[in-house]
């Protein structure tokens, strides 16, 4: 789910030197309003948030932690000095079976060089969220509006905008399909693969569980630091060439499975 968030106040940037505190700032309310969307222990503080999240069952968990991780690796991965997110999970299970809100964005005022002193006219900030199953997102939707609208003040003009909203997918691992896949990418790659889950924004894939009840089945070839959606995206060489046995030995594992 994608969301923008505006706030506005004053029709123009005003003088912050003759206009401060008189006018609400719409920069700091967008703070705050943002600041309340988590708790302090980083769970979603939106109510009802949690509430029809399928929790992982106990196979499910040892599953997705059995593939490696190693957290000072992945922190030199991100670059973050410490990883942080909802208590009672591992990074891995909050990365991918968890559900999550991120500020992917936020612009307002002056940010050239040097100084403005302004009080903004207007604020906004894009908000998205990685759902999981059985979360349903117009009730997510609704819930989020109600959060962002309690939070805000009558001091400012608010608006929110949904951008795009999907229902999550996630695929069955007994599946023939997925055990086709397994034999296949441990034959490309020379060892056994992962399962693990990660959020995209894939609508069709429900879409064709609802409308067909089909299953559909996702294979990733690129590897966690690839940079993807930042700058200098790219994809190794070595990855191609393995995605690319994978993909042939998959289409002869179905082939055989259906003579």
């Amino acid at each position: 789910m994608y969301k923008q968030i505006d706030v506005t106040g004053p029709s123009k940037d005003l003088h912050s030197g003759v206009y401060g505190g008189t006018v609400a700032n719409p920069a700091e309310v967008l703070a705050r309003v943002l600041a309340s969307l988590h708790d302090e222990q980083c769970r979603v503080a939106i109510p009802g948030f949690y509430e029809d999240v399928c929790e992982l069952s106990p196979q499910e968990r040892i599953a997705l932690n059995r593939a490696p991780f190693d957290e000072a690796s992945f922190l030199e991965q991100t670059g973050s000095p410490a990883v942080c997110g909802e208590p009672g999970y591992t990074t891995i299970e909050r990365r991918g079976a968890r559900p999550a809100l991120d500020v992917n964005g936020l612009c307002s005022g002056y940010v050239g060089e040097g100084a403005s002193t302004i009080i903004p006219s207007r604020a906004f900030a894009k908000v998205s969220m990685r759902l999981v199953p059985d979360q349903n997102p117009e009730k997510i939707s609704e819930a989020f509006d109600r959060a962002v609208r309690a939070a805000c003040p009558p001091t400012v003009r608010l608006s929110i905008q949904t951008f795009s909203k999907a229902s999550p997918y996630v695929c069955p691992l007994d599946s023939p399909g997925v055990q086709a896949a397994m034999k296949a990418m441990e034959e490309g790659y020379g060892r056994p693969p992962g399962l693990i889950r990660e959020g995209g924004t894939l609508p069709i894939l429900p879409l064709f569980k609802s409308e067909l009840g089909a299953d559909s089945l996702m294979l990733g070839f690129c590897v966690s630091d690839c940079n993807a959606h930042s700058a200098n995206e790219f994809f190794h060489v070595a990855d191609l060439e393995a995605g690319a046995r994978s993909a042939a030995l998959l289409l002869s594992e179905i082939a055989q499975s259906v003579r």
